[in-house]
């Protein structure tokens, strides 16, 4: 027969269970965006993970507490509209990651098209290109040995923390594994994606390339850029560079807030 008190027991081996579980998930989640940091930096990709991780640990931590507060809150009208508006904020926002990254793996397809190739700029650590920029030019590479007569635009500027303009770096970097000097050739102001696609559209109209700009970019980036493109009145084509999985978390929480941006806020 199973008494009162061994059905609390179970249910306080449960809630225990919970709430150590909850803490690990965060523990773990909140070294995994802190180490991201020491191969892309520091930025509000990695700081919103790690902060949205040290929350869920705390939750899991102080779960009672916090169970606690929630359950006394909805006993009174006011505190129903903040848990109600809360949920609903997260409800929306999730509603919002699941779609656009549906969109954003969509885009991420690759073409076989002959085009004028653009291959947007990414972090220089010193004068050596980032292992998501290298993904990129690896990408170009490929797509530049199969179609022998396109062209390539490298865009990217200089950076505070860069030694060299992004743009260098990719030329110096598509030149060493063989794609010749004569088919590349640099845009060094761009500071954003805009401003690569914009600037390299002045290029392709100026020295009369293909006018199908066919963009190498991470997987992730592909969708920003094409809606981008396609506000510049450009004929564009994906074609997609892999991504270290260890450090796309921090990487697309930065996409997600520029995606969001783009949609609300850029005409």
């Amino acid at each position: 027969m199973i008494t009162r008190n061994s059905m609390d027991k179970l249910t306080n081996n449960a809630k225990t269970r919970t709430k150590a579980v909850i803490t690990a998930v965060g523990a773990v989640l909140l070294i995994w965006f802190l180490l991201t940091s020491l191969w892309i930096g520091i930025d509000y990709g990695n700081c919103i993970g790690a902060a949205a991780a040290l929350l869920l640990l705390m939750y899991g931590w102080y779960k009672p507490i916090v169970d606690s507060v929630i359950k006394n809150a909805l006993k009174h009208t006011f505190g129903r509209i903040v848990c109600g508006i809360f949920l609903a904020a997260v409800l929306a926002a999730a509603a919002f990651v699941i779609i656009i990254t549906v969109k954003v793996v969509g885009a991420a397809s690759d073409t076989e098209v002959d085009g004028t190739v653009i291959v947007l700029g990414c972090k220089v650590n010193g004068t050596k290109a980032s292992t998501t920029l290298a993904d990129r030019l690896d990408t170009a590479a490929e797509y530049l040995r199969k179609h022998a007569q396109s062209m390539c635009i490298v865009t990217g500027g200089k950076g505070d923390d860069e030694n060299i303009s992004e743009a260098q770096c990719m030329e110096e970097y598509l030149t060493a594994v063989g794609i010749e000097k004569s088919r590349i050739i640099r845009e060094e102001q761009a500071k954003n994606t805009r401003q690569n696609l914009l600037y390299s559209k002045a290029i392709i109209e100026k020295d009369g390339l293909n006018p199908r700009a066919v963009i190498v970019t991470s997987n992730y980036h592909l969708y920003r850029a094409g809606l981008i493109a396609q506000k510049l009145g450009m004929e564009t084509y994906a074609y997609s560079a892999p991504v270290n999985l260890f450090i796309l978390p921090p990487l697309y929480i930065r996409e997600l807030l520029s995606i969001l941006n783009q949609l609300v806020f850029v005409k």
